[in-house]
């Protein structure tokens, strides 16, 4: 089983736990190319009834319309498709906010509260783009970025604007994946180090989900015949000229090419889980 469990994120997650009582919202930002597999379990079981805007990122690389039919299927009500990279949507977030809190700013209002600031807080699992997001939120450099998962390491708040305040939080894994093929979706969209997991087993099972769900994008793209995947990489290496000094194609450099490919979304959009 592939696990990653850094010692700081057991304790991030205390804080979260303690930290959420503080809050009026919290958002949960998963990848839109894998909706389930960057569901953090604990994260759900920590926020409770706490209102809760799914927001979905990262969508320019995402298959829409399976990332849609997936959010149908679980039933998701309060959610946005947004890509804070390219900003898309993200407007949406402060008008979806105070329409989700309504109740509890008017109920301050009658208080006698004359500006009511809501309290938010962002969860999700590493490298999924918070600190992406707060930047384009704010139009500053506030959050540290790096594409490395596990960068940021504490909490701390940020002011949005006048009406939210955030609370930003380090990335939160679980200590043990449901299944293998979580793993391995973590993996292809970068929330977990590559090196869980050999690049030929990863790279075997990438080839063999883009010809089942995504069929003649690899043929497409590197302009290579897909008849078994064992095949595929080896025609790849000899189209692009990977050869190890004996000759023979170099196998972990087709794998490593597609990997890149695909984080990258040159294969185009994806959803490596499917409806249920």
């Amino acid at each position: 089983m592939i696990q990653w469990y850094p010692g700081h994120m057991a304790k991030t997650k205390k804080e979260v736990k303690e930290a959420i009582k503080k809050v009026d919202i919290v958002y949960l930002l998963l990848d839109s190319r894998a909706p389930i597999s960057s569901l953090n379990p604990d994260l759900e079981s920590i926020k409770g009834n706490k209102p809760t805007l799914y927001l979905f990122n990262k969508s320019s690389l995402a298959d829409l319309t399976t990332l849609k039919e997936v959010i149908r299927s679980e039933k998701m009500k309060d959610y946005i498709i947004i890509d804070a990279l390219k900003r898309t949507n993200l407007i949406q977030i402060k008008v979806k906010t105070l329409e989700m809190l309504t109740p509890i700013i008017e109920k301050k209002k009658a208080k006698g509260y004359q500006k009511v600031s809501v309290k938010a807080m962002i969860v999700g699992i590493p490298n999924v783009g918070k600190s992406t997001l707060i930047n384009a939120i704010t139009n500053k450099k506030i959050a540290g970025t790096n594409p490395k998962p596990g960068f940021t390491k504490q909490l701390h708040w940020v002011y949005l604007d006048d009406d939210i305040h955030l609370l930003d939080t380090p990335g939160v894994l679980w200590p043990k994946f449901e299944n293998e093929q979580v793993g391995y979706h973590l993996a292809l969209s970068g929330a977990i180090k590559e090196t869980l997991l050999p690049n030929e087993k990863l790279a075997y099972y990438a080839a063999e989900f883009m010809e089942k769900y995504y069929p003649n994008r690899l043929k497409e793209f590197y302009k290579v015949e897909f008849t078994d995947t064992i095949t595929f990489f080896n025609h790849l290496a000899i189209k692009r000229g990977y050869l190890l000094e004996q000759g023979k194609p170099n196998l972990e450099q087709s794998f490593l090419t597609l990997l890149d490919d695909l984080k990258k979304g040159l294969l185009g959009g994806v959803c490596f889980d499917r409806p249920i």
